[in-house]
């Protein structure tokens, strides 16, 4: 098994820090940081990337 090299998260095209905890198998964004989010809705993209170079993007629509 192949391990994530690198992960990056972006909301409706802007960049957003996350942060991923392998103990736990978790990724963390801190929506209450980014008071620029206007209400309504919103598309969240992670994309990950493992050690051998193999990239999954997952995409997830949400409101505020």
């Amino acid at each position: 098994m192949s391990g994530i090299e690198t992960y990056d998260s972006f909301i409706d095209g802007n960049w957003v820090f996350g942060k991923y905890v392998p103990k736990r198998g978790t990724y963390t964004i801190p929506f209450d940081t980014y008071n620029n989010i206007s209400k309504g809705k919103h598309l969240l993209r992670v994309l990950v990337i493992d050690e051998r170079g193999n990239e999954t993007i997952k995409e997830y629509n949400f409101s505020r």
